[in-house]
């Protein structure tokens, strides 16, 4: 089955993704896009070890996750897809692995040179331009914390940075 949720979010494997988007979303398999966490085999076992009975984590990097997306994208269940920021969803985006799916923007925090758009959303001018260019290859892209909250389409998150 394939990958049910693309979402940006600093804290990649969290609670807030594991308890609030992966059961509401029933997901049984997350892929986790990190080039500098797939060198560190402690930091893969610290992030997986609070992931329910039954699901799975897979730590690639970018190069590939965008070669060997067909498989990482076929395995029975529902997936998830999780990058740590806007530069690396935007290289699947351009290799062509976002047409016809939708990305979530979750925790983007607060640091030097960043705008607060949202309570959850903080973003630097070249992070918009990742999403603006997401966005071309994406079928939507939205922010929103909790499968709950009210979804934010890019144009509004966008918007506030003028």
């Amino acid at each position: 089955m394939p990958i049910k949720l693309f979402r940006i979010d600093e804290r990649l494997l969290h609670g807030q993704v594991v308890v609030g988007w992966g059961r509401r979303l029933e997901i049984v398999y997350y892929v986790v896009v990190d080039d500098l966490l797939v060198e560190s085999e402690w930091e893969q076992e610290l992030y997986a070890s609070g992931l329910p009975t039954g699901t799975d984590a897979v730590f690639v990097s970018v190069a590939d996750a965008i070669r060997d997306f067909p498989e990482l994208d076929a395995p029975p269940g529902r997936g998830a897809l999780l990058t740590r920021g806007t530069a690396t969803m935007r290289k699947l985006a351009e290799a062509g692995l976002l047409s016809d799916r939708r990305v979530n923007i979750g925790g983007l925090h607060s640091e030097i040179g960043r705008h607060r758009v949202l309570d959850y959303v903080f973003l630097k001018p070249e992070e918009a331009e990742d999403l603006r260019e997401i966005g071309r290859h994406a079928s939507s892209v939205a922010a929103r914390d909790l499968p709950t909250s009210r979804e934010v389409p890019l144009n509004e998150v966008l918007h506030v940075l003028g």
